[in-house]
């Protein structure tokens, strides 16, 4: 019918391959396996990774939710609590530290530790 419609019609049949005229059928068919499949699968692999990411997301808030608690808890101690790295540069000076030592977290954090 495809066939006798073109004809009729004056219009050539569509030519993919040299010699080979395609139905309509097999031009849909071609495009939605050369086209819909990878999308499909491109997006089914998009949706799978926006998932893992807001799982990831989820499990940080909590871990981020956690650290803030105990930083608190640390700083609201009644000890003097202080840190330094490798290079001995202090990297958390609490409450109770700036009371005992008179410097404050302003004064001491990022600074070398002196012995």
């Amino acid at each position: 019918m495809v066939n006798a419609l073109a004809e009729m019609s004056g219009h050539p049949l569509p030519v993919f391959f040299p010699g080979t005229p395609l139905s309509v059928w097999a031009v849909a068919s071609t495009f939605f396996v050369i086209t819909a499949l990878p999308v499909n699968r491109a997006m089914r692999t998009l949706r799978q990774t926006l998932e893992q990411v807001q799982k990831e997301l989820a499990e940080r808030g909590k871990a981020e939710e956690q650290i803030y608690y105990q930083a608190h808890l640390i700083d609201q101690s009644a000890d003097p609590v202080m840190a330094a790295d490798n290079g001995l540069t202090v990297t958390y000076w609490n409450a109770a530290a700036a009371r005992l030592f008179g410097w404050s977290r302003e004064e001491t954090v990022g600074k070398p530790l002196r012995m």
